[in-house]
């Protein structure tokens, strides 16, 4: 079932070479199939979302929510999630492409683990009994997951301040005896080998507790390495489909106006006055520098994206004052 899938992912160039009427058709032919079958459906609902997002990159910013209205025989909220499954599906470091469990268990199913963190739904997925779950029951074992791992993280942070505060008292306690035995000299042999006895007992507690301590603070550093480096992925993904989205547009807007400077050319090409020649270079060099602009512009976003609003600023700046000149 998952080399269906991995055939279908490699031929997402065929894709690009088809229409958006062709993707649309086979899209709708997919979600027939998806709801007919069943289980089948994980793998349909990934095809399907592959070809939409296909489709929505080649849309212009803000277009995608009519497009899809207006051609698709199901809701805009459905596309959403299978795009978002096929775009799971490729990313190797996700839960969803990694477990071939879950063309078995109903698309339904899927959507409801899509929904959730996805540490939650990968533990979700170890519970046997999972297959044979409804989808409220599902619901309800998300629920409880995310509120037991909410839990134990609460109690982390509390089990941390009392075995800090416990640690401080022992290491007070700790100090005491040794005070008292320094003086030694004047104590009764027995209470002195109490004393003793006592010392080492609280210095072998305060030992473990720094052991538990140290545990503690690695399980609790670990969850939020984890959370953080959950964030830091899900930032860069943003950050690249909005610069994929910023480069489409800038392309698309590179081309309308490549076309229009051929049309003013073959206009021109009529005319052999050296004013006209010259304005030929000159607006060929302006759309070139203004291009490679904006380019930068776009690049700069994903590292330092203040930087790239103030040159966006200065060069839309520059841009008004030269219009303002014709």
């Amino acid at each position: 079932m998952g080399e269906i899938i991995d055939v279908e992912f490699k031929e997402i160039t065929e894709l690009e070479d088809k229409t958006n009427e062709e993707l649309c058709q086979e899209v709708n032919l997919y979600w027939n199939q998806m709801e007919a079958l069943g289980r089948l459906g994980f793998e349909f609902a990934a095809r399907a979302g592959q070809r939409l997002n296909v489709i929505k990159s080649r849309l212009k910013h803000g277009e995608w929510e009519d497009w899809a209205e207006n051609n698709l025989c199901f809701s805009t909220r459905k596309a959403n999630r299978m795009m978002k499954l096929a775009e799971k599906m490729t990313d190797e470091d996700s839960f969803f492409c990694k477990n071939d469990k879950l063309s078995d268990i109903g698309i339904s199913k899927v959507w409801e683990l899509l929904a959730a963190p996805e540490e939650v739904a990968e533990k979700v997925m170890e519970n046997p009994e999972m297959p044979d779950m409804s989808v409220r029951e599902l619901k309800d074992e998300i629920k409880r997951i995310k509120e037991e791992k909410k839990k134990i993280e609460e109690e982390l942070v509390i089990c941390e301040d009392t075995w800090q505060t416990d640690r401080t008292v022992l290491e007070m306690e700790i100090e005491t005896l040794k005070g008292e035995l320094r003086n030694r000299s004047e104590m009764n042999p027995a209470i002195l080998a109490e004393k003793e006895k006592e010392l080492q007992n609280m210095q072998d507690k305060l030992d473990k507790e720094k052991e538990k301590s140290k545990k503690l603070k690695e399980s609790i550093d670990a969850e939020k390495e984890k959370a953080a480096a959950e964030a830091r992925t899900k930032a860069e993904r943003e950050a690249k489909a909005k610069v994929d989205e910023e480069l489409r547009l800038l392309q698309e807007s590179n081309r309308e106006a490549a076309e229009e400077i051929e049309r003013l050319t073959r206009k021109l090409d009529n005319n052999s006055n050296v004013e006209v020649a010259t304005f030929k270079v000159h607006a060929d060099q302006l759309q070139k520098a203004f291009g490679s602009c904006a380019e930068s512009i776009v690049t700069m976003e994903t590292e330092d994206t203040e930087q790239a609003e103030k040159m966006r600023c200065a060069l839309k700046q520059i841009m008004t004052q030269m219009i303002e000149r014709i």
